[in-house]
């Protein structure tokens, strides 16, 4: 088997592969909807949270105004 950078194998006594390692950062963008689908890992909630703001059309822009309200309102409540 040819060899590929990122990857690594670990075979028993027989020389069958029993174990794989992927170094993430440069094969994770491939690996993570496996990992998503097969339930090992799942999405935080941060990120289902902003995937729903862009479908609604919520700017960064309007994140910011908002955020800035609500740090004057806190502020002068002091």
């Amino acid at each position: 088997m040819a060899r590929v950078a990122g990857i690594t194998t670990e075979k028993d006594l027989k020389g069958n592969i029993t174990k794989v390692t992927f170094d993430f950062k440069k094969y994770g963008s491939e690996l993570m909807p496996i990992l998503l689908k097969t339930g090992m890992v799942e999405e935080d909630s941060f990120e289902k949270e902003w995937a729903e703001a862009k479908k609604t059309g919520y700017t960064v822009e309007e994140g910011r105004e908002e955020m800035l309200k609500f740090v004057r309102e806190q502020w002068s409540k002091k």
